[in-house]
């Protein structure tokens, strides 16, 4: 019997991965099946302060399944406070001193009652002077009130990334209270653009001035003064399907899509997948050029962690958990806990012990120029040898380079791939091995 030496990815993160969880995600994503491998951090959506400043939730918040089993990986979660259509409260609260004082008690109250870790706040948004200066005052009561019974309560913040609704943020003021901001670095495009257009482009071309991650990342950090050490780009697992004939055409209409309602269009033939090479995202038109789907897959979410990395970002946050769940695996996850939680270990194994063929995602990815990918053979049980083809092609299909064309006996196989003298841009790599045949996407960066 032959020994194999297997390299293991580790889930031991150098990077903060924050996902929030909304009331609705335990239909999809129960509590039991969240990958705390990955995540450091769960923001649970959302309560919210009434004008009185008492506290109000969503059904099944707060929800002592999730907290344990958040509490029992060793990892911390925050209750998410506001969100879209829950902020009317905090203009009262924030700007009376005495309800705000009575909101930052019942707070307190909430998160010691229920197990909390601390506090998010996501005010969508402040909107004029008195109301930035009364957040700055809210954030401060609210670290001094946490400071007095447990000093690594975490105070949190999601954030806008331009000056529209940024400008109502002293984000000096308030940066030795927070812990660190959830830039939200999605909605880029949609109903209120006359355009369809990416929702969460990493950078945009010249030609469209609707905004980019990138841009947001400039904006919060260059123009803001907010260090990259406190800034958590903000990623989707949703889309926007728009009613229109191309991208950048015209747009009659939008709604919001989930990863897990986009994927089955991804491998339809009613619809052609094109990647975007300055955007550094994909997008979907269909046949009959009446629709366009934006949104982020494994590819673009692993370029922005490579992002983060090469920026000295403090992380990732996602909103939100569960909208990837495809045949109980959470890809969108996945491919961030790869690109992000990169130590590894070596584990020994016998040939007997390999019971599937498996192609793994090449490392690193994105690369520039070279990258590994690596396979498994399963042992069959006989002495004979299975014949394996790796080939490499371009978006196209088109087949650029063979890696591998021979017999090859069970086990664990890493084929490096030196890619100097191709261009930047989307390459597919096929393991056909027997009857199984699987491709994966990476990505070229010079």
């Amino acid at each position: 019997m032959m020994l194999f030496t297997i390299v293991w990815i580790s889930a031991q993160p150098h990077y903060r991965v924050v996902g929030y969880y909304p009331a609705w995600t335990r239909t999809v994503l129960p509590a039991a099946n969240l990958q705390m491998n990955t995540l450091t951090h769960v923001h649970h959506a959302f309560a919210w302060p009434t004008v009185t400043g008492t506290i109000q939730a969503d059904a099944n918040v707060p929800d002592a399944s999730l907290i344990a089993a958040v509490h029992s990986a060793g990892k911390k979660i925050t209750i998410a406070l506001g969100g879209w259509g829950h902020d009317a409260g905090f203009v009262p609260v924030a700007t009376n001193l005495q309800v705000r004082g009575v909101f930052t008690s019942n707070l307190i109250t909430y998160i010691t009652t229920n197990g909390y870790d601390g506090a998010d706040l996501d005010w969508e948004f402040p909107a004029n002077i008195a109301q930035r200066d009364s957040l700055t005052s809210l954030v401060r009561d609210i670290r001094a009130a946490f400071d007095e019974i447990d000093s690594s309560y975490l105070l949190t913040m999601a954030v806008p990334i331009s000056n529209w609704s940024g400008q109502w943020i002293d984000f000096q003021k308030l940066l030795p209270y927070i812990d660190w901001f959830n830039a939200m670095a999605y909605d880029i495009h949609g109903s209120w653009t006359s355009h369809a257009g990416h929702n969460a482009p990493l950078y945009a071309p010249s030609t469209d001035y609707d905004g980019s991650a990138h841009q947001g990342i400039q904006y919060l950090n260059i123009t803001r003064g907010v260090p990259k050490n406190k800034l958590v780009l903000g990623v989707p697992f949703y889309g926007k399907r728009f009613a229109a004939s191309a991208m950048y055409g015209a747009q009659t209409g939008v709604q919001d899509v989930t990863y897990a309602e986009i994927a089955p269009a991804i491998q339809s033939s009613g619809w052609t997948y094109t990647w975007d090479s300055v955007s550094m995202v994909p997008f979907l038109t269909n046949n009959s050029k009446t629709a366009v789907i934006t949104f982020d897959d494994s590819t673009s979410l692993t370029i922005k962690c490579q992002y983060v990395k090469d920026n000295g970002l403090s992380g990732m946050m996602i909103w939100a958990l569960g909208q990837d769940v495809l045949s109980g695996k959470q890809p969108l996850l996945e491919a961030i806990g790869l690109a992000l939680n990169n130590v590894t270990h070596v584990h020994s194994v016998h040939d007997s012990e390999l019971p599937d063929f498996i192609l793994f995602d090449n490392v690193p990815n994105p690369f520039n120029p070279t990258t590994t990918i690596s396979f498994q053979i399963p042992h069959s049980g006989s002495s004979h040898s299975v014949m394996v083809s790796l080939k490499v092609y371009d978006i196209l299909g088109r087949e650029l380079v063979t890696l591998v064309n021979e017999e090859l006996p069970s086990g664990r196989y890493s084929i490096p791939w030196n890619a100097s003298s191709f261009s930047n841009g989307v390459y597919l790599y096929r393991l056909t091995a027997g009857s199984f045949n699987q491709t994966k996407r990476m990505v070229l960066v010079k």
